[in-house]
């Protein structure tokens, strides 16, 4: 481990430290590419100020893992309509989750059944 964290010190000071890295992968919190948490916690929380950029952190097997960052790819926003669809999909999901939620309480509850052709539908 020591030896990493000298290598680590090494790359970040702009000294060739003698590694050779894997091919590069694109990563992100949603495609994570098989990282766990804590080295996509250590990847995300580098100083992405000047690239390369180095990070190195302890791993399971008792190395030590040197992460390149080569390259930051700026997440594409929504326009406002996109957000506004979003929005209303995502609050029909929170109404659906709701009365679902209210339900499953009222048959606990009580000696009762719904019958769906029953409910009225918009």
């Amino acid at each position: 481990m020591r030896e990493g964290k000298d290598k680590l010190e090494q790359l970040r000071e702009n000294k060739a430290a003698g590694v050779s890295w894997s091919p590069a992968q694109q990563i992100s919190r949603r495609e994570p590419q098989g990282l766990d948490m804590e080295t996509l916690r250590a990847v995300f929380s580098a100083d992405m100020s000047r690239l390369p950029a180095f990070v190195g952190l302890p791993n399971f097997e008792g190395g030590f893992t040197l992460i390149r960052i080569s390259k930051v790819i700026e997440p594409v926003l929504p326009d406002a309509a996109a957000r506004k669809v979003f929005s209303k999909q995502l609050q029909q999901l929170f109404t659906q989750e709701e009365l679902a939620s209210y339900l499953a309480g009222i048959r606990k509850r009580y000696d009762v059944s719904v019958k769906a052709e029953n409910l009225e539908r918009k």
